[in-house]
């Protein structure tokens, strides 16, 4: 993995995987993602997908606690367009 956010983004779901209060749906949407970031696969699209996956949880109110800021995070760099707002919101929550 080259791109530092992808690093940080990794980093953050091996954390919330540690955490044992998270449902086995949200942990099989981080594991996938983990896996996709270790083969290096585009970076917008992981998050792309991520925000998909718990957006109708987050609906639903369904999302764990730990998850939230995550969820938000996803969010956030979906608003900024996709690539152009990786720095702002994954750069620096993790510096």
């Amino acid at each position: 993995m080259k791109n530092k956010q992808a690093q940080e983004m990794r980093s953050e779901i091996e954390s919330l995987l540690a955490n044992a209060h998270i449902t086995s749906q949200e942990r099989g949407y981080l594991v996938t993602a983990q896996q996709q970031l270790q083969k290096g696969e585009y970076f917008p699209k992981i998050v792309s997908q991520l925000e998909t996956s718990f957006t109708p949880l987050a609906v639903k109110q369904q999302l764990s606690t730990n998850l939230h800021d995550f969820y938000q995070k996803l969010v956030r760099f979906h608003n900024k367009g996709g690539g152009r707002g990786i720095i702002s919101v994954w750069g620096s929550p993790f510096v």
